[in-house]
């Protein structure tokens, strides 16, 4: 009977066991459950805010590196700002001690003449020195106190360079999988059923580890969002019955005790880390999903003002630290110059250089400088006709810099080499009207020039903005002679003759001149200083933005999906049918400013696409025929740059379709100031595309773009720059060239088509490819500059290749001379053969400082050289490129010898971006000028010696 009752009371203790732990299973899932909630609301929290607020703070973080890298070159020179500062210090001592002794010479003593020529002399070193220093200043930051800023640039570099890929690797994810919310609710569901089914916590000990392992997948899939990955798991969860759970297996009344105060102990835990998590201060925001939208707004508010406090340190930088250009070297180097050949060298050597000075300028610092130049051009006659590209495009430079000029001379002087065109027209008007002190029987004549100019043009803005200047310095003469009648009369003739004059009716100048009637001379001098400014103006797009732009939905997309076979002439016939249905006004045109505007007005995307778009499609197509074997059956990516409405990706599309051709195209990115286009061009590319496409659309322009946001992750990439390279509105220079070949992949095609305006323009494609073509290895496709069915056309089409050479061959070839004052003194034999290219008395000095000076100049020279021996045979100079040049020269004519084409060879290699960047260390940079000069002393030696040069 005891025995029974034992066992009754055994038995009962066992049940009572079982269902405690069976209870605490229970509870510990469901906490665990609760705790993993809240987890994932904070992931998702987590996702949202870097979403939201990602590119924000991608960009501030961007900006800070970029004020650290500005910083730490800044204080490279110091150093030399020091060093100059001494130097200045000594020579202006010895110049007191000298006036202090010719103070106390008399004239008469023979002692007199030659101190006073050594005082001269310090004088002239003194300017040079203090020309020199103000060139430092220019490249300094003034720093509150000195820091190591290389060790926080190399920080906030890393910082961002490790956000920009976690923000990437999000963005990607979030993209590959999106879910709505009925989706986001079914995922939860599917996931909360697997993770009851194979907790790690509540599984038999020796399955503990296969459990920990399939959770582990089941949490990756659902933070990816990978809803059928969930499904799978689950469903194999359901079918295996794999996993036993504890309470159902364990028998033994000390284990399943055991096993209770383990689960009691885990419990405990997961009730502290639940009330952890619920005591976080943004935990209330993280539970409330209402709340998520206004607290990113408040955070994106303050990010927001950091980013443009950031961005205004950035422009006060590149103002205080830019580019350095002597223009007084400049004009020393062209007093030795007496051919025009000679003259075109030396253009070609530092032209950009030179426009980017310029544009860093006002007129009023450089007029003189300018009549000086112009004075020693006459006096040397370098300038014998006008037929060079260089020359023209200087000149033309020179002319648009000096647009408010007053001085006869100089406009005389360029009017002598002004090329035919609207500059040439605009300075004759110009000069009619600075040259009569009555000009009221000329301004016709004026008027007619202006006219001209803008029908040259195919625009009027240039027209309207000299036509402004021409009307300013008309009312300061007369408000000089205090004749308020004559300006009314001025006034009331052009309101007059306002309707004879088209550029006179432009949109721009609507109200003015029935504003001006009303005014005295000071009111209308102001009004028309208000209209030079607007006209002068350059609108920035600097806060890239790459979230916001979402492809269009309107009735015009209807339009264009309703299209049972979209090409490119179907769409644009859409935008030509509207502009004729809203009576097709003028003012539309004029306020394109011949497609240069950015569009801010959606009947100006139709208006473009009716006026321009066959244009283009033209060009492009005949563009691609040359290009479309380069880039079939084969993966690419596209860079669209400046791209519109996505003209010419849309012309690429419409060119592969109409031939049956399938484009392997993976990522396109498309560049545009414009939102309004940029958001249609993503609907034209949506209903021309064969596949999807990874698109990026970066709403900025060139100066303010961040290349890092730029896809290209093929190894072939085709860049289409579709009328854009010919716009003046950004900088084209070495920070813009950067830009792109940062971003150059193994195989990188350029497609630069725009119309043909004048030799300024062009030459902004010519230097866009001369700067590939001189450091990278490069292969010129096509360079045409003739008509296409009427539409002018100015082209260059190549393929840019990173070298593949090695340096280490070359080292192995040559040996460096233990004191580089020997190479240069062994150079000074040859200095009619490469100055002013490359200076020689100043390359000790940059041997020192600068050595890439030296790199790029010795290239520079090479390639002068070997044009002027290929010249001889062929006449495609322009078509044809440097590295081209020697294997014609080495291989086709074999007029070098083996050793001259291993110097030229050696040159070109050391001396190319694509092999140089990996060799940024100083003293390697010394070592790489030390070979290149003399590879170049040889080269020079041999080319004298057979009589080449």
């Amino acid at each position: 009977m005891i025995n029974s009752i034992t066992i009754q009371s055994a038995d009962r203790e066992y049940q009572l066991l079982k269902k405690e732990l069976s209870d605490l299973e229970i509870k510990l899932q469901s906490l665990s459950d609760k705790k993993n909630e809240y987890l994932r609301d904070i992931e998702d929290f987590n996702l949202q805010y870097t979403l939201y607020l990602g590119e924000l703070i991608e960009n501030i973080l961007r900006l800070k590196k970029d004020i650290l890298y500005k910083k730490t070159q800044s204080m490279n020179n110091q150093e030399s700002y020091a060093e100059t500062n001494k130097i200045i210090a000594q020579i202006q001592e010895a110049l007191f001690r000298l006036e202090n002794t010719l103070n106390i010479l008399d004239k008469s003593d023979t002692r007199y003449e030659e101190t006073f020529q050594l005082y001269n002399e310090l004088q002239e070193e003194l300017k040079t020195y203090n020309e020199q220093l103000n060139s430092l200043e220019d490249q300094l930051y003034s720093f509150d106190h000195i820091e190591n800023y290389q060790s926080q640039y190399d920080f906030a570099k890393k910082e961002y360079q490790e956000y920009y890929k976690e923000y990437s690797q999000i963005k990607d994810e979030e993209q590959k999988f999106s879910l709505n919310e009925t989706e986001k609710l079914e995922l939860k569901s599917l996931w909360k059923k697997a993770c009851k089914l194979c907790h790690p916590d509540i599984v038999s000990d020796n399955l503990k580890e296969k459990a920990h392992e399939i959770m582990q997948l089941l949490n990756e899939a659902y933070s990816k969002k990978d809803i059928e990955k969930v499904k799978s798991i689950l469903k194999d969860l359901e079918n295996s019955n794999f996993f036993k759970i504890i309470s159902n297996e364990i028998d033994d009344l000390k284990l399943i005790k055991l096993k209770i105060e383990e689960y009691q102990n885990k419990i405990k835990n997961l009730q502290f880390e639940i009330e952890n998590i619920k005591n976080d201060e943004t935990f209330e925001i993280i539970s409330d999903k209402t709340k998520w939208e206004q607290y990113f707004r408040d955070i994106k508010l303050n990010l927001t003002t950091q980013k443009q406090s950031l961005e205004s340190e950035v422009k006060k930088l590149r103002n205080e630290i830019h580019e350095y250009f002597d223009l007084y070297l400049f004009s020393k180097n062209i007093v030795n110059i007496t051919s025009q050949d000679k003259f075109e060298q030396y253009l070609e050597s530092c032209y950009s250089e030179f426009e980017n000075f310029f544009q860093s300028k006002d007129f009023k610092e450089l007029h003189t400088d300018i009549e000086i130049i112009l004075e020693i051009i006459n006096q040397n006659n370098v300038i014998k006709n006008n037929s060079s590209k260089i020359i023209n495009s200087f000149i033309i430079l020179l002319a648009q810099f000096c647009e408010q000029t007053d001085s006869i001379s100089l406009v005389n002087n360029l009017l002598k080499y002004l090329p035919e065109g609207s500059f040439k027209l605009q300075f004759e008007a110009k000069l009619i009207y600075i040259t009569k002190n009555n000009y009221s029987d000329e301004l016709i004549k004026i008027l007619n020039l202006l006219q001209d100019s803008a029908r040259i043009d195919e625009y009027n803005t240039k027209a309207i903005k000299a036509f402004l200047y021409f009307f300013q310095e008309s009312l300061q003469q007369f408000q000089k002679t205090q004749n308020e009648i004559f300006a009314k009369e001025l006034i009331n003739t052009l309101i007059e003759q306002k309707l004879n004059f088209e550029f006179l009716q432009d949109n721009f100048l609507v109200g003015f001149f029935e504003t001006i009637s009303d005014f005295n001379i000071p009111q209308s001098l102001e009004l028309v200083a208000q209209h030079l400014e607007q006209i002068s103006s350059k609108i920035t797009i600097c806060n890239p933005d790459t979230l916001n732009i979402i492809m269009e939905s309107s009735s015009y997309s209807q339009a264009l999906k309703n299209l049972k076979h979209p090409t490119f002439e179907t769409i644009r016939n859409i935008s030509f049918h509207y502009i004729h249905s809203i009576g097709d006004p003028q003012e539309l045109y004029d306020r394109l400013q011949r497609g240069e505007k950015i569009i801010d007005d959606e009947n100006l995307l139709y208006k473009y696409l009716t006026s321009f778009g066959s244009k283009h499609k033209q060009k492009l197509d005949s563009a691609f025929e040359l290009i479309i074997d380069k880039i079939k059956n084969k993966k690419f990516d596209i860079v669209d740059w400046g791209c519109g409405q996505a003209t010419a990706t849309m012309s690429l599309l419409d060119y592969a379709k109409k031939r049956n051709i399938t484009l392997e195209i993976e990522n396109i990115t498309l560049i545009e100031p414009s939102a309004l286009a940029l958001s249609r061009g993503l609907l034209h590319i949506d209903v021309l595309k064969q596949k999807s496409y990874n698109i990026k659309a970066i709403n900025c322009d060139f100066d303010c773009l961040d290349e890092t946001q730029i896809i290209t992750l093929m190894p072939t990439t085709l860049h289409l720059f579709s009328n854009i390279l010919d716009l003046e509105s950004f900088s084209l220079g070495n920070i813009f060239f950067k830009k792109v070949s940062n971003i150059l992949t193994d195989d990188s095609i350029f497609v630069c088509v725009s119309p043909n305006r004048n030799d300024k323009l062009n030459s902004r494609l010519d230097h866009f490819y001369n700067y590939f073509n001189e450091n990278f290895d490069t292969s010129l496709i096509s360079s045409r500059n003739s008509d296409i069915n009427g539409h002018k056309r100015y082209e260059k089409i190549f393929t840019v290749r990173r070298a593949s050479q090695e340096i280490s061959e070359i080292q192995a070839t040559l040996t460096t001379p233990h004191i580089y004052q020997t190479l240069i003194a062994e150079l000074d034999q040859y200095k009619q053969h490469i100055s002013p290219i490359l200076d020689v008395d100043n390359l000790e000095m940059a041997m020192q400082n600068d050595p890439e000076y030296i790199i790029f100049k010795v290239r520079k020279v090479a390639d002068s050289l070997t044009t002027k021996i290929y010249a001889r045979y062929e006449s495609n100079l322009e078509s044809i490129s440097f590295s081209d040049k020697i294997r014609y020269l080495s291989y086709q004519n074999k007029v070098l010898t083996k050793t001259m084409k291993n110097y030229l060879q050696t040159i070109r290699t050391i001396g190319n971006v694509g092999v140089h960047e990996e060799r940024s260390d100083f003293n390697t940079q010394q070592y790489d000028a030390h070979m290149m000069l003399f590879a170049l002393i040889s080269l020079v030696k041999e080319l004298c010696e057979r009589k080449f040069i």
